[in-house]
Parts: structure tokens; C-alpha cells; sequence
């Protein structure tokens, strides 16, 4: 029997596989490809959170913005209105009252006639402003809770050189002396409701031709021109059948002239009535206000005194 040699078999070449592919270089093809494709999908999954990141910047940055500039607007209130000086700046004949007013509500205005500039601490505006020398500058500002303080508002006055009123001419018009204390008044109180305060301030600074040095009088000074005989009519209702009595022919507006003397209590002074005749404690702030008239010595002072 003829023995037949024994071959390995192979098996049969695989139809689909190229005869000349090497199947190890093929896995890293598809490796490199697999890892290609993971960088691009990683590349756009680092491009999305970066535009997330930049928008969120923004609009913290935004927000930010918002916040100081509403923080802004609270911290800086608005300024309070400018004051306005009625009449208005320029040369006039004779005497000037000037009125001072502001569109700020419940605005306080302090004022000067000396050619300062105006503070808080300047005197309170609560009645006209007589001006009677030439070359006055008023200034004034107004203030407010919560507001900040405003602009200066000023007017300068002049006179005419033939209509300058003489110191002579303003005192027969504008003052009455007592010839029994030598007292010189005012022929006219404020005119409006004041508080002591206000009153005091107003007579303080009050200037009347080259008069100066007004003040509030004591009680004693209302006692002592008071005239029970004399019937002065009311100014200030157009002359109604309540006349005052009150010497010098003096031309009252209320019920009551407020003193400087100290009252019953710490936050009172005295009031005198020209129509009773009688003196009476009131609150600096009572609701129905008393008027203002002022009073100087007419006797020089002596210089160095």
C-alpha cells in the first residue's frame, strides 16, 4: 500500500480580505480615526462651555453695572432748586423788598445781604428783604431733607444817585422813635406768621437805610407802648373793627408781638397782645403764629464800646 504524505491544510484565502492587507495596520487606522473623531467631538464640547462661560461673564458684568449705578442714583439726590429773587437784579429808586422763594417743598432758604456767600448757618429767609443801599449783592440757598444743597441764587441792586433815599428820609418812613426811652421801632412788624426763632433772625438782620443792629424787644419794651387810649386800626385785615393800641401810630398785623424774654417753660417766651393789652407765655412753634417788631437803641454808641 502506497503511503500518502500528510500536508497542513490552510485554510482557503478569505474572499473579501485583500491578499496584500495587513490586518494589524488596519486597527490602528480605525484607532487614529476613532481618536480623531473623539478630538473633534471634545473640541466642540470645549467650544460650547467656553461660550457659556463668556455669556455668563457678561452678564455678571451687567448685573454689576446695574447695581452701581442704582446704587449711584440712591447715594447722589437731587440738588434743591435754585432760588429765585423777586425783583430781579438792577437799579432801582428808592427802597427794595425783596422777596425770596423756592420751588423745593418744604425748602428752607438762608440768605445774606453782606456780600458773603450763603451757608446752613446763614439766616433763615421768613419775610421780604428791605434793601436801601446801593450796591447790595443778596444771595441765597435752599435746602431740604433729602435733597442736596443748591446752586447760589444772588441779585445785585443799585440806585440811582437822584433817588437814593437818605438815612433822614428812610427813618421818617420806615421808624418811630419813643421820646420817653429813645427807643427806636419799626413803624411795621413782619407782616407774617413766624415762629421765635424766625422772629429773632429777622430782626437781626434787618437793615433799614444805614439802621442796623435791630433786635427782638423784651416784654417790658411791648409794655411800654402800649396806649389803651390810642385805636389804631388791624393792618393786617384791612383795617377791621379790632384796633390795636399801640403808640406811634405803628402798623400791627396779628394778635400778638413775640418778645425775646424767656416764657413759663423752656421752649416758650412771651407774647404781647396790642389789643388786650396783656402778656402771655406761648410755644416757639405754637400753631397760631405771632409777628415780629423790632426794635433799636437810637442813641449812637460810642466808639469802642
Amino acid at each position: 500500500m502506497q503511503r500518502q504524505s500528510r500536508r497542513s491544510e490552510q485554510p482557503p484565502p478569505d474572499p473579501y480580505t485583500p491578499a496584500d492587507e495587513n490586518p494589524l495596520a488596519s486597527d490602528k487606522q480605525l484607532f487614529a480615526s476613532l481618536v480623531q473623531e473623539q478630538r473633534v467631538e471634545n473640541g466642540k464640547s470645549h467650544a460650547g462651555r467656553n461660550v457659556l462661560i463668556v455669556f455668563g461673564v457678561l452678564l455678571a458684568i451687567l448685573f454689576i453695572v446695574i447695581a452701581v449705578a442704582s446704587n449711584e442714583s440712591k447715594a447722589l439726590p437731587l440738588a434743591a432748586d435754585i432760588p429765585v429773587l423777586t425783583p430781579g437784579p438792577g437799579t432801582y429808586s428808592g427802597t427794595v423788598n425783596v422777596i425770596i422763594s423756592d420751588a423745593t417743598p418744604n425748602a428752607s432758604i438762608h440768605y445774606t445781604i453782606d456780600g458773603s456767600q450763603p451757608t446752613p448757618n446763614s439766616p433763615i429767609y421768613v419775610a421780604p428783604i428791605t434793601v436801601s443801599s446801593s450796591d447790595t449783592w443778596v444771595r441765597a440757598i435752599a435746602t431740604a431733607d433729602g435733597h442736596e444743597q443748591s446752586a447760589v441764587g444772588e441779585a445785585h441792586y443799585t440806585f440811582s444817585e437822584a433817588d437814593m433815599p437818605t438815612a433822614g428820609a428812610v427813618d421818617a418812613v420806615a421808624t418811630w422813635t419813643d421820646p420817653t426811652t429813645a427807643l427806636m421801632w419799626t413803624t411795621k412788624d413782619n407782616g407774617t406768621d413766624v415762629t421765635w426763632q424766625e422772629a429773632m433772625n429777622y430782626c437781626q438782620n434787618l437793615q433799614l437805610g444805614d439802621q442796623s443792629n435791630w433786635r427782638l424787644p423784651t416784654i417790658t419794651e411791648l409794655q411800654g407802648i402800649y396806649d389803651s387810649s390810642v385805636n389804631a386800626p388791624d393792618q393786617g385785615s384791612g383795617g377791621r373793627a379790632v384796633p390795636w393800641r399801640v403808640k406811634g401810630n405803628l402798623q400791627l398785623s396779628a394778635w400778638g408781638e413775640w418778645s425775646s424774654t424767656q416764657g413759663n417753660a423752656n421752649d416758650q417766651a412771651m407774647v404781647f397782645g396790642f389789643g388786650s393789652g396783656t402778656s402771655f407765655s406761648y410755644r416757639f412753634d405754637g400753631g397760631k403764629k405771632p409777628r415780629a417788631l423790632c426794635v433799636r437803641s437810637s442813641i449812637p454808641t460810642a466808639p469802642g464800646n
